[in-house]
């Protein structure tokens, strides 16, 4: 077994493919996998690709007299998918009480989890949001705070942009923080003030908070987003304060002119950094 970075935010096993395989339509599973498969030899659930109706393929145990274990059938799949040795393909366990698993062509795994994750950031509309996540967590068999979670730590690896303005006849108005950035940040905190950790629960039930930008010409980036109270937001805009930064960038402590005390802030990134995703390559 090989152990390498994975290229999304997810950490997923993967078999390496052989030719004499692939020419009988065969899978065979590694022995480093054994402990996920039938002892005996049965009928498996195998979902293809992204495929959701899964189909009863044959399935060899270690115990046979061939002394592998194989997964059959997959001839046509192989061809359809232009499957090659050296290829890989990501093995997955969707149940392992009533046996079924997933197989997906690697390449075509990595693109369609960075189409879904390229572009959610920007996405303002909740179900679109909801269907998106639904997708991935299919996909990578993460919770939907996980999801949320890494893509945070995506966005802090990114680089800080300005913040765009837009002109309109009335005036000129700052970009919006997206429906995704939102929920977003409510996932990772709650609803609760990253400096007073107030919060209050609205008709909806929902925890209400407010969003601020620390710079007002800077976007979305979560090094520039607070997740604020009212009363906290309303100081940011109408009384001066002295903001502290640590060596990274991330604001630290907040002193309101005025006040004797100041505010910790709380970052969610020490919860999470050093978080890291990992593909097994199985041979």
């Amino acid at each position: 077994m090989e152990t390498k970075n994975s290229e999304v935010s997810a950490s997923y096993k993967t078999i390496k493919l052989t030719k004499s395989r692939i020419n009988k339509g065969l899978l065979a599973i590694p022995v480093s996998l054994i402990d996920l498969f039938p002892k005996e030899k049965t009928k498996i659930k195998v979902l293809l690709n992204d495929i959701q109706v899964p189909q009863e393929l044959s399935f060899t145990p270690y115990t046979s007299s061939s002394r592998e274990i194989r997964i059959g059938g997959l001839g046509k799949w192989y061809l359809e998918n232009n499957l090659e040795a050296n290829d890989e393909i990501v093995i997955q366990v969707i149940d392992g009480n009533e046996p079924t698993y997933r197989l997906y062509k690697e390449t075509l795994f990595v693109k369609t989890i960075k189409d879904l994750s390229e572009h959610i950031i920007e996405i303002d509309n909740d179900n679109v949001i909801e269907n998106s996540i639904t997708k991935i967590s299919s996909l990578t068999e993460q919770k939907t705070s996980e999801i949320y979670e890494n893509k945070f730590i995506e966005l802090v690896a990114s680089s800080v942009i300005a913040r765009k303005i837009y002109e309109s006849k009335a005036a000129q108005r700052n970009e919006t923080t997206s429906s995704f950035v939102k929920n977003m940040l409510l996932n990772l905190y709650d609803g609760h003030c990253q400096l007073t950790d107030f919060t209050f629960i609205q008709r909806n039930g929902k925890p209400y908070f407010e969003i601020h930008h620390i710079d007002d010409k800077l976007g979305n980036h979560p090094k520039n987003l607070l997740v604020v109270s009212p009363n906290i937001h309303c100081q940011f805009t109408y009384r001066n304060a002295e903001l502290t930064r640590d060596s990274e960038g991330w604001l630290r402590e907040v002193k309101f002119s005025g006040d004797n005390d100041s505010y910790a802030v709380n970052q969610q990134i020490d919860r999470l950094k050093g978080r890291k995703f990992t593909k097994e390559i199985h041979f």
